[in-house]
């Protein structure tokens, strides 16, 4: 989407998704606001199945390039560019007869020193399987099931954190000065990503969330602003933010320092309310 944005200034552009954008991670409000700020720059969109592209045809014009797709409803677009993103997958193959214990995915599963099952051996960043426990303010959630609570986040901001704790484990094997302190993995997940000079920040993990409490610019000055509050157990396990700023980060700060943010502290005023709870701290 941010690829989206960016060329919508240059050139026509369509994406082709089986989902709407961001709907499968933030929800249908939030996918229907971002597909909405995108076509008002002139993207258009093809969602669902039919949207699979079948065939490509040979520019006419410039050898070894695309000038155009079939997709699997027969309809053909003209294209002098295909960006396809085709997603990641953990690149772990090498270790699937080994020793190290893998997630059915094959992600790696490790503690929250970054340790695996495997004395020495570590690993972290994205092919990390890492305890549920290591994201702050989500204790509540975790169940008598250790396989359940692990959990993979893929995003270099995450990746970096896991890294720098598996680095500090390792210092710490032979260092007087770490060797007593707690560098166990302690984070609130966090991203953003910038489309059409709007910023979209996410903190938090959403995953089984029962629902989303959604609130936009009552002063009707900006049409793409929103905060969407996710919740569990009538907690708030995650928010995400266009252009509320600093909604996001506060909230964030909160999690870090385990307040408990509920729903009734979020469905009015929610930028007020979270800033007074930090004053507890």
């Amino acid at each position: 989407m941010e690829l989206a944005g960016f060329f919508s200034e240059k050139a026509q552009v369509t994406v082709l998704s089986r989902f709407k954008p961001f709907e499968n991670v933030f929800g249908k409000l939030v996918s229907n606001k971002v597909q909405r700020l995108h076509e008002s720059k002139g993207v258009k969109f093809v969602i669902g199945p039919d949207s699979d592209i079948c065939e490509y045809t040979e520019s006419t014009e410039h050898n070894g390039q695309v000038g155009s797709i079939k997709l699997k409803n027969n309809s053909n677009l003209d294209c002098d560019l295909c960006i396809v993103a085709i997603g990641g997958q953990p690149v772990t193959d090498f270790l699937v007869n080994s020793p190290v214990k893998l997630s059915l995915n094959n992600f790696v599963y490790v503690d929250k020193h970054m340790k695996t099952n495997v004395p020495n051996v570590y690993a972290a960043g994205d092919i990390a399987h890492f305890p549920k426990a290591c994201l702050s303010g989500m204790e509540f959630t975790l169940s008598k099931n250790q396989k359940l609570d692990h959990v993979n986040i893929g995003h270099w901001g995450l990746a970096s954190s896991l890294g720098r704790t598996a680095a500090l484990s390792i210092i710490s094997e032979y260092s007087n000065e770490y060797k007593d302190r707690d560098l166990s993995l302690k984070i609130v997940p966090f991203f953003w990503s910038s489309q059409l000079n709007k910023n979209i920040r996410f903190a938090g993990y959403n995953s089984n969330f029962e629902l989303v409490i959604f609130h936009e610019d009552t002063t009707k000055q900006n049409e793409f602003k929103f905060a969407a509050f996710y919740i569990l157990s009538n907690r708030v396990i995650a928010v995400c933010t266009l252009d509320w700023d600093p909604l996001c980060a506060l909230f964030a700060e909160a999690m870090y320092n385990k307040i408990e943010i509920k729903r009734e502290h979020i469905e009015k005023n929610p930028l007020e309310n979270v800033r007074n709870l930090l004053t507890t701290i």
